[in-house]
């Protein structure tokens, strides 16, 4: 089952990058003897694939088991702690913690580090939305960076390279991730154009691609929705909101993906594009009911 949504359609794998070629070489000679030997840091604007470059990094280490991840919860403080997790690393989102809980994050890679249970040579954490961990949590994490040097080795994705300090910086490869130039969105849509057989019009793609800020997935999305919702030979086939919840039920019938993280990251995704709770509602019943 094709997924229906074009920003999942992209398998992160080094070999399917277009752009950002040049971070994708710098991390292969980095990895070249099949280990990662430092902390990396990947920062730069929302939107511009970071998160896949970091995938596509463990896959390249991994293979396809970077791509199958389950979602996990575990009590720190007498509070749950969610967090993403395969047979080689760990994947931990920040802003799904309060300002106030980040501090979990810390103490969770505190009792990781002392754990005798190692995921291959040393356990891989990555952070996303790294920066938004206050100072007091950046030291203590860089304390524990280096007293376990040996067993832990972080992955930081984050937007603001200024709100992270430097001494904790100076602990990673940091490597900023530009927005990709207009032209490389535009070979972008073609790729999308060719596999789903939808108009490609310069003029219209680039005005999408101005708007956006070369944000790539919101200039995907703005691609996909724009002939759904205005060209009638696509809106009879399916609108966008039916291709959402398509994808929503996709995710749920995928045992390789993480379901309920994803979900909650489409609805909110949504909620942002100002889609009513009910209109979701009410197409997911219809299409149950089909």
């Amino acid at each position: 089952m094709t997924n229906p949504l074009f920003i999942h359609q992209f398998e992160p794998k080094f070999e399917n990058f277009i752009i950002h070629k040049n971070i994708i070489q710098q991390l292969q000679n980095f990895v070249s003897n099949g280990s990662i030997i430092m902390n990396i840091i990947l920062y730069g604007p929302k939107g511009v694939g970071k998160f896949s470059i970091v995938l596509g990094l463990m896959n390249h280490l991994f293979d396809e088991s970077a791509f199958k991840y389950t979602l996990k919860t575990t009590m720190l403080d007498k509070k749950e702690f969610q967090y993403e997790n395969t047979k080689n690393f760990i994947i931990i989102n920040t802003s799904n913690f309060s300002k106030t809980n980040r501090k979990l994050i810390v103490k969770f890679i505190q009792n990781l580090a002392q754990s005798k249970n190692i995921l291959g040579n040393y356990h891989i954490v990555i952070i996303k939305n790294i920066d938004l961990l206050d100072k007091i949590c950046q030291e203590k994490l860089l304390r524990i960076m280096e007293i376990n040097i040996a067993v832990i080795r972080i992955i930081g994705i984050g937007h603001s390279y200024t709100r992270m300090i430097p001494a904790f910086r100076s602990r990673f490869l940091t490597i900023r991730v530009p927005a990709p130039t207009k032209e490389e969105i535009l070979s972008i849509f073609k790729i999308y154009k060719n596999i789903n057989k939808y108009p490609y019009q310069r003029n219209k793609l680039e005005r999408i691609t101005d708007k956006f800020g070369r944000n790539l997935w919101k200039c995907i999305n703005a691609y996909q929705l724009s002939y759904l919702g205005s060209n009638k030979k696509y809106k009879k086939q399916v609108n966008y909101i039916d291709m959402v919840v398509s994808n929503l039920i996709y995710l749920a019938i995928n045992p390789n993906i993480s379901n309920l993280t994803e979900v909650r990251h489409i609805l909110y995704k949504m909620v942002g594009i100002h889609c009513s709770g009910s209109e979701l509602l009410s197409t997911t019943i219809k299409l149950i009911i089909k």
